[in-house]
């Protein structure tokens, strides 16, 4: 079948509405396509179940080297270990991350080139440009898998439901730069539709005291009881020890929830 389908325009108007012109200009004036391609339900199911096999595959690993003590053969620093075996012992959930896959089509086998299963980005892209994108051609082609934007709301109420007296209170966090600002803006959204109270801050600006996550403002200090990081866990492992330290006393002894775990 012929694969590549144009796409009236590049949606540029209402990505531009939405606050999201970063991805049209400058470096980026041509990273939107203006075309379309198109896969079968059989190779959509199995892109599915590949991400589905994979995930498994990686929770079996972790439980393996969780329960046999093989720490020393992941090559982590020592800091970070026991905060790991604190958030599997809780069970926190993953929000999301991303598979990214070669082959799938033309009877060529999935392959998994890399799971980013901590900060991953390409949100905006996925739970809304791609739906905005499709709209013009919904009536001539048989829809598009993309429910993103739905189980990320259901991934925040779900932990509504898992912590029900903690209180919503979520801080969003980056390094700063505006790709990760604008990828927290998709988190955002979904978190305030399930419910919680959400604001932003990059990370230099985020205190960590030993009680507790909090913003300063001009009425005093907020404090979050959730923190979901677009700053990498190499990072703070490597760069920012001492910040380790703190999150792992605040997660073990104050019960935060810092997303991914």
């Amino acid at each position: 079948m012929d694969r590549i389908v144009p796409l009236p325009g590049r949606a540029a108007t209402r990505i531009r509405q939405e606050g999201y012109n970063w991805f049209l200009d400058g470096d980026n004036d041509e990273y939107i396509s203006s075309d379309g391609m198109l896969v079968s339900q059989t190779e959509l199911d199995a892109y599915k179940k590949a991400a589905e096999d994979c995930y498994e595959i990686y929770q079996a690993a972790l439980n393996y080297v969780n329960q046999n003590n093989l720490w020393s053969k992941l090559d982590l620093p020592d800091a970070i270990i026991p905060l790991i075996k604190h958030d599997l012992a809780r069970g926190l959930p993953h929000i999301c991350g991303r598979f990214d896959f070669a082959g799938g089509i033309d009877d060529i086998d999935v392959k998994l080139i890399e799971f980013n299963a901590d900060t991953c980005t390409s949100l905006p892209e996925s739970a809304y440009f791609q739906n905005w994108m499709y709209e013009p051609v919904r009536q001539e082609y048989k829809g598009q898998f993309n429910i993103l934007q739905l189980h990320l709301k259901m991934a925040f109420q779900e932990l509504r439901t898992t912590y029900p007296d903690k209180l919503p209170t979520l801080l969003l966090c980056s390094l700063g730069y505006i790709e990760d600002q604008l990828n927290l803006q998709v988190i955002q959204n979904a978190a305030i539709e399930a419910g919680f109270e959400v604001d932003y801050a990059d990370l230099k600006d985020v205190v960590f005291a030993e009680d507790g996550v909090f913003l300063e403002s001009a009425d005093g200090y907020t404090q979050y009881f959730y923190v979901y990081k677009l700053v990498p866990w190499e990072f703070i492992m490597f760069e920012e020890p001492e910040l380790l330290k703190i999150i792992t006393e605040l997660s073990v002894k104050h019960d935060l929830i810092v997303l991914n775990p």
